[in-house]
């Protein structure tokens, strides 16, 4: 399979024979684009407001943080990891559709045919099960 590299951009493949080079070096979003800080403001800051608005007693503040940081955790991460960018942008995908890549043999599964997304769990269960 040929891979299509952007004009003017490298990617150099190793020549090893144990290591396999991938057929689109795409490097998403990981923790170079994960700060600490905003993690924490945004853990803080949201009870802090929520605790100004509804003018609620101080005392409720640390309450507050303690129930909603993980809800805040979870959402901080899902919003990361739906609207992070690529950090390398240098290969062209494809966008082919699913069954491009794997053979979708059960039936239940052929809602996902074409360009619609199989999340993770299902994908795994499936795979693993042979369906």
């Amino acid at each position: 399979m040929a891979t299509s590299v952007k004009p003017g951009a490298t990617w150099k493949k190793t020549n090893y024979p144990s290591i396999k080079n991938p057929d689109f070096p795409v490097e998403v979003a990981g923790f170079e684009t994960f700060n600490n800080v905003h993690l924490a403001s945004v853990i803080l800051g949201a009870p802090f407001i929520l605790v100004s608005i509804l003018k609620l007693p101080f005392w409720s503040y640390p309450v507050l943080t303690v129930l909603l940081a993980l809800p805040i955790f979870a959402a901080y991460f899902t919003y990361g990891s739906q609207f992070a960018l690529p950090l390398n942008n240098r290969v062209q995908t494809p966008g082919k559709k699913v069954e491009d890549y794997i053979t979708i043999v059960d039936p239940a599964f052929q809602k996902y045919k074409g360009k619609n997304r199989i999340p993770m769990e299902t994908f795994f269960e499936a795979y693993f099960d042979g369906k």
